[in-house]
């Protein structure tokens, strides 16, 4: 249980799937034999050997950030991207708007960026996909809160605009209905983009499967609903 602790606390946690556990998987492998080993020295002999020691110090700034923001996300955002049919459904049907903690969560994803654009111009030929694959799933994770977010407010604007219809407030129902429909598109550009840089790395089976997962019961039911709300902003009028 501490090794575990120790390796999620040095960005070694749960970040994504399969490939990604491999820095983490040496580590808990090699501590067992010996008690000196740390997360640190993992990290430097993994990077060094597969990108190169140009690469080395960046890498690690970068899996320092993601381990601090892995246990930020277990607190605050355990259930946001959790792979069941409402991962997405779950974001429309919940009224209680966006959720701060995850922009945090973006900014704190965003900070990686320029470390892992470097690193991946620094690194050796062979070493670019270790670092593409982190680079694309981190891109991922902040155009994926993008799109959550999107929904979240979209469905505070479509809770609104029911409202106004029940009160006769005609202008209100028709605004609020144009940015439920605003903010579904956004919300799609979000998650494609999410869904694109995701694919533009991928390394394993896994991230294959979690893919087609999201199409379906992310961006397929997205483009969904952002049809039938417009048809209901178009059909709908107070009064009739």
């Amino acid at each position: 249980g501490r090794r575990v602790g120790e390796s999620e606390s040095c960005g070694i946690g749960r970040n994504f799937l399969v490939t990604k556990l491999e820095v983490g998987t040496a580590y808990l492998a090699q501590s067992s034999w010996s008690t000196d080993v740390t997360p640190e020295a993992i990290y430097r002999d993994q990077v060094s050997n597969v990108c190169g020691a140009a690469v080395v110090q960046e890498m690690l700034n970068v899996y320092s950030i993601l381990g601090k923001t892995t246990i930020k996300a277990e607190l605050f955002a355990s259930d946001l991207i959790f792979p069941v049919p409402a991962v997405v459904r779950k974001h429309w049907t919940d009224s209680s708007g966006p959720d701060p903690n995850w922009n945090e969560l973006a900014n704190q994803y965003r900070t990686t960026l320029p470390l892992l654009e470097s690193a991946y111009a620094k690194s050796r030929t062979e070493g670019k996909r270790y670092v593409q694959q982190l680079l694309g799933q981190v891109k991922f994770s902040v155009a994926y809160i993008q799109a959550v977010q999107a929904i979240r407010r979209a469905r505070t604007h479509y809770d609104n605009a029911q409202q106004a219809r029940n009160d006769h407030k005609a202008t209100d129902y028709d605004r609020n209905m144009a940015e439920t429909d605003k903010l579904l598109n956004q919300s799609l550009d979000f998650l494609k983009t999410a869904l694109s840089e995701w694919a533009s790395a991928v390394r394993d089976p896994a991230d294959l499967g979690a893919l087609a997962f999201l199409n379906h019961y992310g961006y397929d039911y997205l483009k969904g609903l952002s049809h039938d709300v417009y048809i209901e902003s178009q059909a709908r009028r107070v009064g009739n």
